[in-house]
């Protein structure tokens, strides 16, 4: 179980960073 919620963490993680990058792109802009 303590597994399931690293990865379910990790991806969180992952994509508010993707998100984050994005947003600094279009604001770059």
């Amino acid at each position: 179980m303590g597994e399931k919620v690293h990865f379910w963490h990790g991806l969180k993680c992952h994509a508010a960073r993707a998100a984050c990058a994005l947003v600094g792109e279009n604001g770059a802009e």
